[in-house]
């Protein structure tokens, strides 16, 4: 039996790599045949412009499943990626850190850039290592110039990195301190 979840959860997509043309209406066109469409979000930057990320919403699994057999596919010329919305996807204020798990053993610096080098500059990488041996642990925190970068790194979770899907989520951000005002 399958009775309303009361986290009244819908079922949704993450997209990224939206052209900053695309109206909320290209977005439902791209989506329509997957199934009934609840809800459209396109985020936008604190100056309003699209930043070419947004979720969509499926009345039912089954829309979003087919939702996400249309990554990799044109929308307005734009190489669309789709994948299922991680729970707790919100993005902390002024995130500009990920946690990247799932990162297979033999991957060097090099190679962990290369990944996420159509997301923006890089300026640090901190890889997870055991606090007593110091082997490497499977994950890394990247860090970008950019809350943009961040953003665009998330919407690569999912993405197979040398055979292993890699995790990418907003890092909590330890050193994050309550702006305070000038």
């Amino acid at each position: 039996g399958g009775g309303a979840d009361g986290g009244g959860k819908m079922p949704r997509v993450f997209i990224g790599g939206l052209s900053y043309d695309a109206t909320e209406e290209d977005v439902r066109g791209f989506f329509s045949e997957c199934g009934e469409i609840m809800r459209v979000i396109l985020d936008r930057r604190s100056d309003g412009k699209l930043q070419g990320t947004g979720h969509v919403l499926f009345k039912d699994h089954a829309g979003m499943r087919a939702a996400l057999q249309k990554s990799g596919q044109d929308l307005l010329g734009r190489w669309v990626k789709v994948n299922e919305a991680l729970d707790g996807g919100a993005r902390p204020v002024g995130c500009r850190t990920v946690f990247v798990g799932g990162l297979p053993f033999d991957i060097d610096e090099a190679r962990l850039k290369e990944v996420f080098s159509s997301c923006g500059d890089i300026t640090n990488i901190r890889w997870g290592e055991d606090r007593e041996t110091g082997d490497f642990k499977g994950y890394a925190h990247v860090e970008f110039a950019g809350e943009s970068g961040a953003v665009a790194a998330v919407a690569l979770s999912g993405a197979s990195v040398m055979g292993r899907r890699i995790r990418v989520d907003y890092a909590a951000d330890r050193r994050a301190r309550p702006v305070a005002s000038a």
